[in-house]
């Protein structure tokens, strides 16, 4: 018995109502039409219908309609999978300051983001090298004199080409010593990726959330300039 299009309807109501956590299998064993389903329903009515009683063409659009959205909402289902908890748990990163695990850096436009530097003893001079792959230093840029503690630098006004560097400190103490400070890159997170290796969007660049070290709530009072 070949059903009418009411009764296809209401039955794709139904498939739209329990797309979202239901497979297509379990769309079958519920009663519950899936696409395919619908699909074949579809056809078949078309085939069997009374030529001298034929579905209106307003129905039948209607019937498309609803196909249409049925099938873009197990697209959506399909390619969020499970990553609902899981952006939500990386939208708790969003506005927040992270400090990151690596000694490379990336250019962008002349900038490169912040980093925090542990200052061991007071500084005449502090430099930051950006080295290139050859190893070569591409630029060195002069961050000025700097106290004791942990410094926030921001890397701006860059000359270097875009792309990644290595880099390298170097302090020099007021009777000339040469000191080497350690550093970490830091950054906002402004947005992110979710997936099997979820990303945060940091000044600019994705960052995989395995290299995340330390996360802070962002100083009210700005980073130092040097």
């Amino acid at each position: 018995m070949v059903e009418d299009s009411s009764s296809i309807t209401n039955r794709l109501g139904q498939s739209l109502n329990g797309t979202a956590d239901k497979t297509s299998a379990s769309k079958k064993g519920s009663g519950v039409l899936g696409k395919d389903d619908f699909l074949k329903l579809l056809v078949t009515q078309l085939k069997q219908q009374d030529p001298l009683d034929p579905m209106k063409n307003e129905d039948f659009a209607v019937n498309l309609a609803q196909f249409s959205q049925l099938e873009q909402l197990i697209s959506i289902k399909d390619k969020l999978g499970g990553a609902t908890g899981e952006s939500a748990g990386l939208a708790g990163f969003l506005g927040q300051k992270v400090t990151l695990s690596s000694d490379s850096l990336q250019v962008q436009d002349g900038k490169a983001g912040t980093i925090d530097i542990k200052v061991p003893s007071a500084l005449n001079r502090l430099d930051i090298q950006l080295l290139g792959a050859d190893g070569k230093v591409a630029e060195t840029v002069s961050l000025g004199a700097a106290e004791a503690g942990t410094k926030t630098f921001s890397l701006e006004n860059l000359t270097a080409a875009n792309g990644d560097y290595q880099f390298k400190l170097i302090g020099q103490t007021a009777s000339g010593d040469e000191v080497i400070p350690s550093a970490q890159l830091t950054g906002t997170v402004t947005g992110f990726i979710p997936g099997a290796d979820p990303q945060l969007i940091v000044g600019g660049r994705e960052v995989s959330l395995s290299r995340v070290v330390r996360v802070d709530v962002p100083s009210s009072n700005g980073s130092n300039s040097g």
